[in-house]
């Protein structure tokens, strides 16, 4: 199971419309379902309303939840949305939202679970690549009181992102001191660092809606003596 923070559970669709209208900024999931045709779907609605018009099912079709392709994109749209929403649970900006789809005969139903929208004032613009968390973090060219950090990301997740941030802190500090790429550059040099010195960094991709969640920590790079 896969719990998500800050995100707000909208039935029916329409009640989607309205709180993107209330909000600046919007991420949307919003979930497929099969087509109104569907007759397992049929029966499903017939059930919880009390219906009398059943009808069995004797031809076993293929439905959309069988599908490998589709399952993968429900699964892999699922874990980013869920990773996005929680690393920004508490941004007063950007409100996260999920929903069914609002037109059941909506072709893409068919072949895709899911799709991720980002809305501004209400209105969705084109589906959103959510950004990745950066991989890969390592420490290069370390002197006594600077040190070069890169990082990789994946192709999937970047494509949006406008910059990274970048916390570093010492072993035997709690607080991070924050940096700033220039634009989405996937390195960046930190100066004034204490010589002889252990330190703890991490890295973050930041977009207009959010940012990912941080990286795995580097640990133990430590500054050369003077």
């Amino acid at each position: 199971f896969i719990f998500i923070i800050g995100v707000r559970l909208l039935f029916p669709p329409h009640s989607a419309d309205k709180s993107q209208r209330e909000h600046d900024s919007s991420v949307l999931f919003e979930f497929k379902v099969p087509l109104q045709e569907d007759p397992l779907l049929h029966n499903m609605l017939s059930f919880l309303r009390n219906d009398q018009d059943m009808n069995p099912i004797f031809e076993v079709s293929s439905s959309w939840f069988k599908s490998h392709p589709v399952l993968s994109d429900l699964e892999l749209k699922i874990k980013n949305f869920a990773s996005f929403a929680n690393a920004n649970s508490k941004s007063k900006e950007v409100v996260f939202i999920a929903t069914c789809a609002s037109d059941l005969n909506d072709s893409r139903a068919i072949d895709k679970a899911a799709v991720i929208k980002k809305c501004i004032s209400g209105t969705p613009f084109s589906e959103f690549d959510l950004p990745s968390k950066p991989e890969m973090l390592t420490c290069h060219n370390v002197e006594d009181n600077k040190v070069e950090l890169q990082w990789k990301v994946q192709a999937f997740g970047s494509v949006n992102v406008e910059k990274y941030k970048v916390g570093y802190r010492s072993t035997d500090e709690h607080d991070y001191t924050y940096i700033i790429t220039k634009e989405n550059k996937k390195f960046i040099t930190i100066n004034q660092l204490k010589p002889e010195t252990s330190y703890v960094f991490k890295v973050c991709a930041q977009t207009a809606m959010g940012h990912s969640e941080w990286s795995k920590l580097l640990r133990g790079a430590n500054a050369l003596p003077a």
